[in-house]
């Protein structure tokens, strides 16, 4: 190189061919950074098109037939969604650096493989949820009682199930521990209503009052599907009797009718002198 060459790249002291090459370097990785949040933004935009498009096809489903059925279904396609955004962005993003998709994708395939050898309990959630869907064995909104707990149902996801308990407390529970399911808002319910009564009064004459007061029930009560029926004395002990109702309702209506129920007989027992269990202590010399 001459010397002139050598003037021209180190004028002011600086050297030119280092300032050009930190330059581009820094054009390129403004323009990685750009094109990464191009598909960032990409993402998030293709994520939320697709969330209220399926969003906006179930709301118009759900209205012709069960709508938790359709919630469910749609939750956890919106939740599938994410997670394959979350993912294509990754890869995307990792391709703009230069990083070797190909080599990750082959590494995630075996690295998956051993994972799930370590993790069964979260493979176990996924499969287990996928079959709750499948079946059909409770939808959001459904009444439920899932192992100990009771509540409503807010969300199905392909590894947790998430209900509301009538206190407020939201239950978080894997899909691999739901052992037993009870679902009160299939078909029917059924309201059971136990009325205790004092030992001395006559079983006879109380049910004859509570058959007369529940005569009408079914007629002035659209969730009630069937007239209540009095199974009669249930128990007996030194205390009380105890008098057993039945009617079926619609579902999740139970504790409804039920409330209903107590109210009027307590109200029909108030009016005809009908005497309530007390306590009593007996006194031996």
């Amino acid at each position: 190189m001459s010397l002139l060459d050598m003037e021209i790249f180190t004028i002011g002291g600086f050297d030119l061919s280092s300032m050009a090459a930190a330059r581009r370097i820094a054009l390129s990785v403004a323009l990685t950074l750009v094109r990464c949040a191009a598909v960032i933004v990409f993402g998030l935009i293709m994520n939320f098109a697709v969330k209220n498009m399926i969003k906006a096809a179930f709301a118009k489903m759900k209205k012709r037939t069960r709508a938790g059925n359709y919630d469910t279904i749609a939750a956890v396609l919106i939740s599938v969604t994410r997670y394959a955004a979350f993912f294509l962005v990754t890869f995307n993003v990792l391709s703009l650096f230069g990083a070797p998709v190909e080599s990750l994708l082959a590494v995630a395939g075996v690295g998956g493989i051993a994972v799930g050898f370590g993790a069964r309990a979260i493979v176990e959630d996924f499969i287990t949820g996928a079959l709750i869907l499948a079946e059909g064995q409770f939808a959001i909104g459904d009444d439920v009682k899932i192992n100990s707990y009771e509540g409503v149902v807010e969300s199905i996801g392909l590894r947790v199930t998430k209900i509301r308990s009538l206190d407020g407390h939201l239950h978080i529970m894997p899909n691999s521990v739901i052992r037993t399911v009870t679902n009160m808002s299939k078909s029917f319910a059924r309201a059971v209503v136990e009325m205790p009564i004092a030992y001395e009064e006559r079983a006879g004459r109380v049910i004859d009052i509570i058959k007369d007061e529940l005569s009408d029930l079914r007629a002035s009560m659209p969730d009630v599907l069937s007239d209540p029926v009095v199974h009669g004395v249930t128990d007996i002990n030194a205390q009380n009797v105890t008098i057993r109702i039945v009617a079926d309702c619609a579902a999740a209506k139970n504790g409804e009718i039920e409330r209903l129920i107590r109210l009027r007989i307590k109200e029909r027992f108030d009016r005809e002198g009908v005497t309530p269990p007390f306590p009593r202590c007996v006194l031996r010399e």
